[in-house]
């Protein structure tokens, strides 16, 4: 009997030792214990850990959390040159990632793979090329500046109005609607994504360090670890979406789709009989799930990043006016057309995404095959985290890194220089962020349209800190400040 458990405990350990032992030729990093790894703090963020090691190790590090192995890219060179090569272009089986298509990789937009992206990414970029969404923006942005007429002279935080609007634009894309600003139903579905939002982080984490763990967890645990907050928040969500789905269904006009649902169910029609076909309503649903989530949530959040930073730096927000009064005539919206007059704008548009970093270690890509990464080996399922607040920041490529600075994209002349090599807000590859136009389409609007009718200043003997929200711990949103808005005569 005693020699059974011995053998038992030796082949255990035998066990424990081929699977956790750490592959030759690693980037240089941290691995851990068997079976956890070495857990980050959840108390700092992820990214703030990750740049405490790059201090440690470089600027590509291994990490070994839970049973997975990560690695961060941590260069502007390193994230270009990985990004774009084919056996990192897909998304890692994590549980946050898959868990809006129900634990698979079958449907969504941003988080699956293979065929299914491709078929969905190719609808996206259809219809956001054939929609005029600039006039649905600027009809929004008008409404916006009707109700913070209601909100002038009286130190406050940014009014809750422009998120609304934000998320009023996705509608209009995905599906041909939108709210009152003010509208219960509007209200009900942002506090819905702020709880998303806030329950994909924290402990749910464990999830993705331990994958198994979800086969085996118990309800108390998933219920202690966040993840049933999870699971209920995205059946929320689908709820409220689903029955915009079912008018689409029951309306679909095959000449002329006027939005996302509309396409994407008259494609759904035309495969009905395929029986390669995956299309579905709940597949419909993630990807509109999805574009709320990475559009209008960090759309708003950079927009509140913009209006703190023109307000704590009134200079700036003086010459940025200057130049739109100059360029857009009184009565008149700011377009698309007047992007080439507004060189100074565009200039500090690109300054709020580069100081911001607002997705500060994007979205992970993983290695789909053993591959190479220089000098070091790089397994199969191997998670790829791009340390995109590393590449924003990098002193080697910023005169003034940690400083709010527009004229990082301006040259001497004071012309508008976009600096693609090294602004990577977005990431890059055919992974990079689909939504990039549609956002930099609303900034650009947003921002411009707010500072023709406002100006947006300090509270009287106050000061403005900007800081992120510490709430927030991936992405870096802003720590809600009172600001006063004046109305320009």
């Amino acid at each position: 009997m005693l020699m059974e458990l011995l053998l038992g405990i030796l082949l255990l350990t035998g066990c424990l030792f081929l699977t956790t032992r750490k592959p030759s030729k690693l980037p240089p990093g941290v691995w851990g214990w068997p079976v956890i790894g070495c857990l980050p703090s959840s108390s700092e963020r992820l990214s703030d850990q990750v740049n405490k090691l790059r201090a440690i190790y470089g600027d590509i590090i291994s990490w070994r959390i839970g049973c997975r192995i990560f690695v961060f890219l941590c260069n502007n060179d390193l994230v270009k040159t990985v990004l774009t090569r084919p056996e990192f272009v897909d998304r890692p089986d994590l549980f946050t990632y898959d868990v809006f298509s129900g634990g698979t990789k079958t449907g969504g937009l941003i988080f699956t793979n293979g065929q299914y992206w491709k078929r969905n990414r190719k609808l996206f970029l259809h219809q956001l090329r054939d929609l005029a969404l600039e006039t649905d923006i600027q009809q929004e942005a008008t409404y916006l500046v009707e109700d913070l007429k209601e909100h002038v002279r009286t130190p406050q935080p940014l009014p809750l109005s422009c998120r609304m609007a934000t998320i009023n634009v996705i509608w209009k894309f995905t599906a041909g609607t939108r709210f009152d600003l003010w509208d219960a139903g509007l209200q009900n579905f942002s506090r819905l994504m702020s709880e998303m939002r806030s329950s994909l982080q924290g402990r749910v984490a464990l999830f993705n360090a331990l994958p198994w763990l979800i086969t085996v967890a118990p309800n108390f645990l998933m219920e202690k670890l966040g993840a049933n907050r999870l699971l209920y928040n995205v059946e929320k969500i689908t709820d409220f979406i689903m029955p915009f789905i079912e008018d689409h269904a029951a309306k679909i006009d095959p000449s002329q789709p006027r939005d996302l649902m509309g396409l994407y169910l008259m494609e759904m029609q035309k495969e009905a009989d395929s029986p390669d076909s995956h299309m579905s309503w709940k597949d419909l649903a993630v990807v509109t799930i999805e574009l709320f989530l990475s559009g209008s949530e960090t759309i708003w959040a950079t927009l509140h990043w913009a209006v703190l930073y023109l307000a704590k730096y009134p200079d700036v927000q003086a010459r940025t006016q200057r130049e739109i009064d100059a360029a857009v005539p009184r009565g008149t919206l700011p377009s698309l057309l007047d992007k080439d007059k507004l060189p100074y704008l565009q200039a500090v548009i690109n300054e709020v995404h580069r100081i911001v970093a607002l997705a500060p270690l994007g979205v992970a890509h993983c290695a789909s095959q053993d591959t190479q990464i220089g000098e070091y080996s790089i397994p199969k399922d191997t998670v790829i985290v791009t340390s995109l607040e590393s590449c924003l920041k990098d002193p080697q490529l910023w005169e003034k890194p940690e400083e709010f600075n527009p004229s990082h994209f301006l040259d001497e002349g004071g012309h508008f220089t976009p600096r693609k090599e090294e602004f990577l807000p977005f990431a890059v590859g055919r992974r990079v962020c689909l939504g990039q136009p549609l956002a930099s389409m609303e900034l650009f609007i947003f921002l411009s349209t707010l500072l023709q009718h406002f100006t947006f200043s300090v509270p009287d003997d106050e000061e403005l800190i900007i800081e992120r929200d510490p709430r927030e711990m991936i992405i870096n949103a802003p720590k809600s400040s009172k600001i006063v808005i004046t109305e320009r005569e």
